[in-house]
């Protein structure tokens, strides 16, 4: 800091400076605990405070808005979408309102729960799909690799799982139907 105000003192001008540089210290390959750079202050609850649904209802709006802009990039440079019934918000609301047990009758669209959250399902695979198909270095992925990337590596797929478990204990024969038909069979 003294370097840089003692350049206010130079009579001339533009002046350019090397100053010496106090960074980090260099750590070698064979140090075994190197240090880490950590904010000193969290403002995440603790993990007694939060919920395993709640943290991954949080896990799954995360990951949905990383991918949102994948998602934008792909629907501007393809100028369609397989989304069809459910846009992202309203699938997101759908799915986040069902796994934590509240109402969902405002959240169908007019449709039967059951059959609302199997669309809604679809679409929300068809947004990772597009968004995935925008990725650089993804020219086409073949639907095999993609279920498997989808069901084996999302937080959308440990949701739908929870929602899978919440409707197949439901007395509602819809919702019981699509706890049967909501993950495919060879991912369950």
């Amino acid at each position: 800091m003294l370097a840089a105000l003692k350049l206010l003192e130079s009579l001339e001008g533009p002046i350019l400076e090397d100053f010496p540089d106090e960074g980090l210290p260099e750590i070698e390959e064979s140090d075994q605990d190197p240090a880490v750079l950590a904010c000193p202050i969290s403002f995440r609850k603790s993990p007694e405070s939060v919920s395993d649904s709640e943290m991954g209802i949080s896990a799954f709006r995360q990951e949905v808005a990383e991918f949102r802009n994948w998602y934008d990039m792909n629907l501007q440079k393809t100028n369609r979408t397989a989304v069809a019934h459910f846009d992202l918000k309203s699938a997101c609301e759908l799915f986040c309102t069902y796994a934590i047990g509240g109402s969902i009758q405002d959240k169908t669209k007019g449709m039967p729960p059951g059959a609302a959250i199997r669309i809604a399902a679809q679409d929300l695979k068809a947004f990772y799909f597009e968004a995935l198909m925008a990725q650089p270095g993804v020219k086409s992925v073949d639907g095999k690799a993609f279920q498997r990337w989808f069901w084996n590596e999302t937080a959308a797929s440990d949701l739908l799982r929870d929602i899978q478990k919440k409707c197949l204990e439901e007395t509602d024969r819809s919702l019981k139907m699509t706890g049967k038909m909501l993950i495919p069979l060879d991912q369950g």
